[in-house]
């Protein structure tokens, strides 16, 4: 599980630091992201088994948006497959939607509001649909990848409702689809 946390946090770093130069030509105030690349995890959730990653995304950051109450808001939209190549069984996560960004002014915290598709995670083989979290949800939490509560709840969310209680399902549900268990 720290494993996969942290393939899916070097991922968003290197997302973030590729942003950047992108905000230089950017109109003030926005900045346009775009992240896609290959990896191979060559110990997939401490598994021992080789997983190769596929990632592609793209968004805009305001960060000076014209709404009352927002600090930033992101527009976001990826994929991201995953493949097992002894198999060749393939998991694809989907998401797709706006964030609105608070920060309140306690150290570390954030409240963010989703709309839209958070997650979809898709087996290629048996099984189809693995879970999927859309809707609309508000999640105030502190810097941190698990934990927050989330204040209003409109749509399924079972993947964000774990996280939140501090239960990263990611490698349970991928390393089964993947067929690595």
């Amino acid at each position: 599980m720290r494993r996969l946390t942290q393939s899916l946090a070097i991922v968003a770093a290197a997302f973030g630091l590729i942003a950047v130069p992108a905000a230089v030509a950017a109109e003030p105030g926005i900045i346009h992201l775009r992240f896609s690349g290959t990896f191979t995890d060559p110990d997939f959730c401490g598994t021992g088994k080789t997983v190769n990653i596929a990632v592609s995304e793209h968004g805009t950051l305001f960060t000076d948006p014209n709404r009352p109450g927002a600090d930033e808001s992101l527009t976001l939209e990826g994929r991201t497959i995953f493949t097992n190549p002894e198999n060749g069984e393939t998991v694809v996560i989907h998401f797709a939607g706006a964030r609105q960004m608070v920060f309140p002014g306690d150290p570390g915290r954030e409240i963010d509001t989703d709309i839209g598709l958070r997650s979809q995670i898709v087996h290629h083989g048996p099984g189809g649909l693995v879970t999927r979290d859309a809707g609309y949800v508000v999640v105030d939490f502190t810097f941190s990848i698990v934990g927050g509560e989330i204040v209003i709840e409109r749509g399924p969310h079972p993947f964000l409702e774990a996280i939140v209680e501090g239960n990263d399902l990611s490698c349970e549900l991928l390393t089964n689809a993947l067929g690595l268990s």
